[in-house]
């Protein structure tokens, strides 16, 4: 999910204004906004900031889409696809075949560890779904 641009408009006045845990991903820590009791780690600052504003589920949701944004937009340069490429053509080329598929699950799965409120067994799930889909879409024959 990525933050629209009026929400990246925000991002940025409160990053100005205020802000150290908005200005990149390395900074986005202890946030700990809570939906139910309208807190954070910050108080003084939560009228202005942007991650309370998306109508989510629970705050834990609202502060994961901002650390996967800030993950996408500092760690993957806005090209999450691309960096996708980068890390599976970086194992490729030097992995044994014993190895390999060990190899490119932790070149995705590693980095993404730290995407707040993401686990291990979600990023799992979700390679393991893409490379199962990649595998059917490969083995169908064109009509």
């Amino acid at each position: 999910m990525l933050v629209p641009i009026k929400s990246q408009r925000s991002i940025n006045a409160f990053r100005i204004l205020h802000g150290r845990r908005l200005k990149s991903y390395w900074h986005y820590d202890q946030c700990r906004y809570g939906k139910g009791k309208g807190s954070c780690s910050e108080p003084e600052h939560i009228g202005a900031c942007p991650v309370p504003t998306h109508r989510l589920r629970n705050g834990r949701l609202n502060q994961t889409a901002y650390s996967f944004y800030l993950f996408t937009r500092d760690i993957a340069e806005n090209d999450l696809v691309g960096w996708i490429d980068h890390q599976l053509s970086r194992v490729a080329t030097k992995a044994s075949d014993l190895s390999r598929e060990v190899e490119l699950q932790e070149a995705l799965i590693g980095p993404l560890r730290h995407v707040y409120g993401v686990s291990d067994k979600t990023l799992i799930f979700s390679h393991s779904v893409g490379a199962l889909s990649n595998n059917i879409l490969c083995k169908q024959k064109p009509n």
